[in-house]
């Protein structure tokens, strides 16, 4: 604990060289690069044997850099879990349970320079939900959902060429389950809807949904 401590306060010092140096303003790539540190860094072990990571985390911000974060509207906290997603699933790792990402203000703290802090929070429960395979079979999303790429540690293997090793995931957010593509190469289809990396990475899942991944495809249906 106190060698994290010690790592988040050099990160802050050699941040507030850079305010110093840069007067540009606090840009939101610098906080998705520390959001992807902090998310690999603390890693627990489940009752199953799964390593998950926090999945609530609250930045810190300076009431200057505040109001420049959130002035680049909305789209900034979804970019950023997109982005804490992405990096999640590339390490073969599982949430604690739904992601959010909260900005608070702190009237003390240097222009330039933020802090994160990550918990683990099982959150609202949602509706027990499977998928249903072409050949008949379901499996179980279980409270923490599930994987599926070209890589064998995923939960669902298709070994094809044109799926990305970790193509996509579904995942429970807040009360919904909801499909996330992992920045893949050829995309995720949900019914006639692509996801992908030039355009929306997720969209939430109703029941009867058909979500296709390369020649694969799979029926959502929650209980």
């Amino acid at each position: 604990m106190a060698l994290r401590a010690v790592e988040g306060q050099i990160e802050e010092f050699v941040e507030g060289l850079m305010a110093r140096a840069f007067r540009s303003g606090l840009q939101p790539v610098e906080i998705g690069r520390r959001l992807r540190r902090v998310a690999l860094r603390d890693r627990r072990v489940n009752v199953k044997g799964v390593a998950t990571v926090a999945n609530r985390y609250v930045v810190e911000l300076s009431p200057e850099d505040s109001a420049h974060i959130r002035g680049q509207g909305p789209s900034i906290v979804r970019d950023l879990i997109d982005e804490i997603r992405s990096v999640v699933a590339r390490e073969n790792l599982t949430f604690a349970g739904p992601v959010s990402v909260e900005f608070t203000e702190n009237a003390d703290r240097r222009p330039g320079t933020f802090s994160i802090e990550r918990s683990f929070d099982d959150g609202p429960a949602v509706p027990a939900a499977e998928l249903r395979l072409a050949d008949g079979r379901s499996v179980d999303l279980g409270s923490v959902g599930l994987r599926i790429g070209r890589h064998p540690e995923n939960d669902i293997v298709i070994d094809e060429s044109n799926v990305s090793r970790f193509h996509a995931q579904i995942v429970p957010e807040d009360d919904v389950w909801v499909v996330v593509d992992n920045g893949s190469t050829n995309g995720t289809n949900v019914n006639d809807k692509r996801l992908g990396r030039d355009v929306a990475a997720m969209i939430d899942l109703t029941d009867g949904d058909t979500i296709s991944v390369g020649p694969a495809s799979f029926t959502f249906r929650h209980h």
